[in-house]
């Protein structure tokens, strides 16, 4: 594949996400070696200045520098120009005027293609670089064994794994990406019931939301480490009688971290990342400041929880009739298929 049909083979990728605003490179399925190949080829002769001769190959260079410079191990911030060069420039020096060009093309690319760029944060550019690097591929088994397979469902104990030993990028691909990352990480958690379930095979990557290559990583995993596979798992469970939610096989009540749950009356958790709910009565718990749209049959009376959930409300929705459920907050409105 020649730079200008990676180029647009980048685009189209892009443009297939489902947002136009705040988009991540690290969302997009592609051949990394090619990327970077490709970007070193275009920059080592003569790279400077950067515009206009490599406008027709934005997106490459930029995932190239998001590839390459995610996976930086090197502990020392200074660091990170050093480690550009190396790569792409043959190691020209990048003296303030490079250091500026680079820069100006990382946001100029990211306004360009709807890009997220972090604005109001010290060292632009190199953690704008990092967070569309996301998670390299050589950290994904590492990111399987010690985060998704032992991550509970509520994300209650995700902070405690990341202060285990774990690789720098991959501490850093949380603290950068906040709640893109915990979204990315439920995307990947009901992408591991999923898969450990007998009708495994039925599921594809775009159940989820995930690349194929990251998909069709984690299923060998699955393969290679059975063991780990039949550990018990945290899950959440909804105690009727005390109105609380607890995380099993602890029994420790938790505190909320999402908008809203649901449940089946039997207590057992619905996973958020579902893009489904059962047509049955469900246990729901949101928010006070949403309110359903429809008009479902409520067998049992709201009630309002205090403590750890005060301004949240559970209701039990008979949705056996219904075909969506829509939550609607002020002008927002998010709709959840029923079936």
């Amino acid at each position: 594949m020649n730079p200008e049909e990676l180029e647009q083979l980048l685009i189209a990728r892009l443009n297939a996400l489902p947002t136009e605003e705040n988009r991540l490179l690290y969302d997009l399925d592609y051949d990394e070696r090619l990327v970077i190949e490709t970007a070193k080829n275009l920059l080592v002769h003569n790279p400077f200045p950067l515009l206009p001769r490599l406008n027709a190959h934005r997106l490459t260079i930029l995932a190239a520098f998001a590839l390459a410079m995610a996976d930086d191990e090197y502990a020392e911030l200074d660091s990170f120009y050093n480690r550009l060069s190396d790569i792409f420039f043959a190691n020209a020096p990048l003296d303030v005027h490079r250091q500026n060009e680079i820069r100006d093309f990382v946001e100029e690319t990211c306004n360009q293609y709807g890009l997220r760029f972090l604005r109001n944060q010290n060292r632009l550019v190199r953690n704008t670089i990092w967070l569309h690097g996301g998670l390299p591929s050589r950290h994904w088994e590492s990111f399987f064994k010690r985060v998704l397979m032992r991550v509970e469902e509520s994300l209650e104990n995700l902070d405690a794994l990341l202060n285990l030993p774990t690789p720098r990028t991959i501490k850093r691909f949380f603290d950068l990406c906040g709640n893109s990352a915990r979204t990315f990480l439920r995307d990947c958690i009901e992408m591991r019931e999923a898969l450990l379930q007998p009708d495994a095979n039925t599921y594809s990557a775009e159940d989820f939301g995930v690349s194929q290559s990251f998909f069709d990583a984690f299923k060998q995993y699955l393969q290679n480490n059975k063991t780990q596979v039949h550990q018990p798992r945290s899950t959440l469970f909804f105690d009727e009688r005390r109105l609380r939610v607890i995380e099993l096989p602890q029994g420790n009540e938790i505190k909320p971290t999402q908008d809203w749950y649901a449940f089946r009356t039997n207590g057992k958790y619905l996973s958020r990342c579902r893009t489904e709910l059962p047509k049955a009565t469900i246990v729901f718990i949101c928010k006070n400041e949403f309110r359903i749209k429809e008009k479902v049959p409520r067998p049992i009376e709201t009630e309002h929880l205090f403590g750890n959930w005060n301004g949240y409300r559970c209701e039990w929705l008979n949705l056996e009739n219904q075909h969506a459920l829509t939550l609607t907050r002020g002008n927002d409105e998010f709709s959840e298929t029923v079936s």
